[in-house]
């Protein structure tokens, strides 16, 4: 995870490692780099403004 914070916005970019075992034809596994953006409010407490979990994804048409 990597975290760009300026003045009261963060941008967070974490890897977001899928997996499902309970498929019944087959396992399934992916790796995503998600996005995310955080707002710090006036009462100090940092929230999600953008949750982007496909990350870069989106671009690609893979998502």
């Amino acid at each position: 995870m990597a975290i760009v914070e300026g003045g009261d916005t963060a941008l967070v970019i974490a890897r977001a490692e899928l997996s499902a075992h309970a498929k019944t034809d087959s396992a399934f596994a992916m790796t995503r780099t998600a996005t995310y953006v955080f707002r710090r409010e006036a009462d100090g407490v940092w929230r999600c403004a953008v949750d982007n979990s496909y990350g870069t994804e989106l671009l690609t048409g893979e998502a």
